[in-house]
């Protein structure tokens, strides 16, 4: 009901039988567990009164189709959507500032990942927040994002639709290492700078953009890119 502003640690975990949750506007804060191995689970709706998604929230609920983070959400922690192999799209809305360790980890039917944040801080080989993705072909960033954390999109070898777009000034180390399905790469005219390993290891990797704008181009950037047949060096 209304009158409920916090769902606690492993409030419903384990309720197999459970399909569908709707929670009302006055919940502020999901806890740790709270829906996880909630494996018949295929809908839910998190108001906009929500600001944080604890961890492990919604692990191992493997019928999930459908999830909306809303853009009051400024954290999802720890594993908070791990195993839900069922999702097929994840919109990380602008009002994210802190994703945990492995957020998405093992979400083996996920597809899209439509990215909006502008906050985030660069990830770890081991925190990065999609590994297991093995099904993940399309990683679109909106227009208002202006760094793309460093392991962001590391080991997607799925990976062959990538739209950077020209608000984007800066790549973190690492961040798209061994997407050995991408074929093409257009880098924007807003970026100054190429990091160590962006693309090292993506070795589907026929055609590169670099624009004028650039000015460095770190260590290994393009590391065993076996497929790079040609490359132009921009003036800058």
């Amino acid at each position: 009901p209304n009158s409920v502003t916090t769902i606690g640690k492993q409030a419903f975990s384990g309720c197999s039988g459970l399909t569908e949750v709707t929670i009302p506007n006055s919940v502020t804060n999901i806890g740790d567990g709270a829906f996880s191995f909630c494996r018949g689970l295929t809908t839910v709706t998190i108001p906009n009164s929500v600001t944080n998604i604890g961890d492990g929230t919604f692990s191992e609920c493997r019928d999930l189709k459908t999830v909306t983070i809303p853009n009051s959400v400024t954290t999802i922690g720890d594993g908070a959507f791990s195993e839900c192999s069922g999702l097929k799209t994840v919109t990380i809305p602008n009002s994210v500032t802190t994703i945990g360790k492995q957020a998405f980890s093992g979400c083996s039917g996920l597809k899209t990942v439509i990215w909006n944040a502008r906050n985030i801080q660069d990830f770890q080989y081991n925190s990065r927040p999609f590994p297991g993705c093995d099904q993940l072909t399309d990683f679109v960033f909106g227009e208002e994002v202006e760094h793309i954390p460093s392991y962001l999109c590391y080991q997607l070898a799925s990976l062959k639709n990538l739209v950077i777009p020209n608000s984007v000034t800066s790549i973190g180390t690492n961040a798209f290492s061994f997407c050995r399905g991408l074929t093409k790469v257009t880098i924007p005219n807003s970026v100054t700078s190429i990091e160590n390993d962006v693309f090292g290891g993506c070795s589907g990797l026929k055609t590169v953009t670099i624009p004028n704008s650039v000015t460095n181009i770190g260590s290994s950037a393009f590391y065993s890119c076996t497929s790079l047949t040609e490359i132009s060096i921009p003036n800058s």
